[in-house]
């Protein structure tokens, strides 16, 4: 990962330089993710996407006082 961490420096630290720096500074941290199994990385780096999902349902409900059961929740977050 490191080596191509370095091949990445070498074509972009140019164009991106604070975020090579960064990356560099930062590599023990960065490098902790690969010590995880492919299936929990996917996880990891998932989780954003789910959190977009979250906003959008807070979005729709936070205007609604209250609903009168879970299935008119469901009903709302369906449509």
């Amino acid at each position: 990962g490191y080596q191509r961490l370095l091949a990445f420096e070498e074509k972009w630290a140019k164009k991106y330089p604070l975020t090579c720096k960064s990356w560099l500074d930062n590599w023990l941290n960065l490098s902790a993710f690969f010590e995880y199994d492919e299936v929990v990385r996917k996880i990891i780096y998932t989780t954003n996407p789910i959190q977009g999902v979250h906003r959008q349902i807070r979005k729709i409900t936070k205007t609604k006082g209250a609903f009168p059961s879970e299935q008119a929740l469901m009903k709302l977050m369906y449509l």
